[in-house]
């Protein structure tokens, strides 16, 4: 199914104003399996890495390379590439496209027989991988009005909280299956060791889902004037906007003339990912050197709670979310990530001074606070975006939070332990300063991005109302403030 090219824009159809149709929720279904598959094939490599660093001779630091730096490095530049692909072209043929590519790229890792023949595959597995969030949150936004979208986004989310989990489960299966020669007898076995099953299976599951993106029915496009009359909070449908350009330059004079309501989003979202980051990257030895807990438990608990936690506080994130969005306007999203976050913050502070079970139950409580806040990131950025550059306006945000957020993180965190702190409780109470302070400044900031959608809401409510599909004599034609 291709494009809907139906005269009038999504946003002003009736069928809108219903809710979405049963193909869109389809469409998000879809959109978490691909998501779900690209963690898959991106963290199936970890599992591996021992038996391959043996086979090839490597060192630690040409491991590292092969897991981290060919896969993020080309994945981070051509988000930006994809991001402008994504506003032009066909996005359900672009992710298709894209999938097909790092499916190809896994099942060539996996044939590899020296290091080069590996790390070159796992580069373009980024480049592959890289269409997927651009075209993703664009078809999202153009699918679903606003009272829907964070549930949307919650179930994209749930492919990559599943993804790490699912990648080791179905990794450590088919490796055991391969050690007791399970594949030993296709044509094309000879001279391939397990390790190179686990990476060539978990490619070939990528054709039926390519075959799946392809059954969807990919949404109008909103946000390009000459078609639709719509704008996104925040523009003056003038000039770029206006126009419906979707060129680097437009979007690049969009960002300058909407900074305000860009930049505090955009670094709220950077902070809550180093947030994470130094968490996720931490917290097991922190535990470990604090309490003198076995690192296998530690990752059994940790592991276990975060699968089940985080798709319940994703899922329950999203839901709360529409029904304040539908009720109290599009400003309600990211004060609902002021708040949720907010409290996240202030259950970190308790880790230092309590024993391992309360830090525990803290540790549930924030757990469910703090994992809904990539869909309320999202959310909001498809509320203060044209709909006509939000494909690189989102290879840019995932550009920032993955470098500055997610990757330093784990950085930040060492170094407070190191200048700040002595002991083998240096690491753990500089988890808590790390988490604690930069989701309290998201917090403040997702505030700010309440207040400056309000503002502009009061400032061009019949543009913003184009935007959001707001229908006259809706709850959100005037916003609670």
């Amino acid at each position: 199914m291709d494009e809907d090219t139906s005269g009038q824009a999504r946003a002003r159809t009736p069928e809108s104003s219903a809710g979405a149709r049963l193909s869109d929720w389809y469409l998000a279904i879809v959109l978490m399996l691909a998501a779900l598959l690209s963690s898959i094939d991106r963290t199936t490599l970890s599992l591996i890495i021992g038996p391959i660093k043996r086979e090839f001779a490597i060192s630690d630091l040409k491991a590292s390379v092969l897991l981290g730096l060919s896969f993020s490095l080309f994945y981070g530049v051509f988000t930006i590439v994809a991001g402008h692909l994504a506003d032009r072209v066909s996005r359900r043929k672009l992710l298709a496209s894209g999938i097909l590519l790092w499916s190809v790229m896994e099942i060539a890792c996996g044939t590899a027989r020296n290091y080069m023949q590996l790390l070159l595959p796992r580069m373009g597995l980024g480049i592959g991988e890289a269409t997927l969030q651009p075209s993703a949150f664009s078809m999202i936004r153009d699918a679903f009005p606003l009272r829907q979208r964070s549930r949307a986004f919650s179930l994209l989310q749930l492919g990559p909280y599943m993804g790490s989990g699912v990648s080791l489960l179905l990794g450590g299966t088919l490796l055991q299956w391969a050690q007791h020669g399970v594949f030993a007898g296709l044509p094309f076995a000879a001279g391939l060791a397990p390790w190179h099953w686990v990476l060539i299976v978990t490619g070939v599951i990528g054709v039926p889902v390519v075959l799946l993106i392809m059954t969807t029915r990919e949404p109008s496009r909103t946000d390009t004037l000459g078609a639709t009359g719509s704008a996104a909070i925040g523009s003056t449908a003038t000039g770029s906007t206006a126009t419906g350009s979707t060129t680097l330059r437009a979007t690049l004079s969009y960002l300058a003339s909407n900074w305000r309501l860009q930049l505090p989003l955009w670094t709220a979202m950077t902070l809550y990912g180093m947030a994470i980051g130094a968490q996720s990257s931490w917290l097991p030895e922190a535990v470990a050197r604090s309490w003198h807990v076995p690192l296998p438990r530690i990752g059994h608990v940790l592991g276990l709670t975060g699968f089940i936690l985080a798709p319940i506080g994703l899922l329950t994130s999203g839901r709360i979310a529409d029904h304040l969005a539908s009720t109290r306007g599009p400003a309600a999203v990211p004060r609902l990530a002021m708040f949720a976050t907010g409290c996240a913050a202030l259950a970190t502070t308790i880790f230092p001074f309590v024993g391992l079970f309360w830090a525990y139950v803290a540790f549930v409580c924030q757990t469910l606070l703090f994992s809904g806040f990539a869909v309320w990131g999202a959310t909001t950025l498809t509320v203060v975006s044209p709909g006509n550059q939000l494909g690189k306006l989102t290879g840019f945000y995932y550009l920032v939070q993955v470098v500055l957020g997610l990757g330093m993180g784990p950085a930040v965190a060492a170094f407070v332990a190191t200048a700040f702190h002595t002991g083998p409780n240096a690491i753990g109470y500089a988890i808590v300063e790390t988490f604690t302070v930069c989701a309290a400044l998201g917090a403040v900031l997702m505030g700010w991005v309440g207040y400056e959608i309000n503002r502009s809401l009061a400032l061009g409510t019949a543009a913003a109302r184009a935007a959001l599909s707001v229908n006259p004599g809706s709850s959100i034609e005037h916003p609670a403030r």
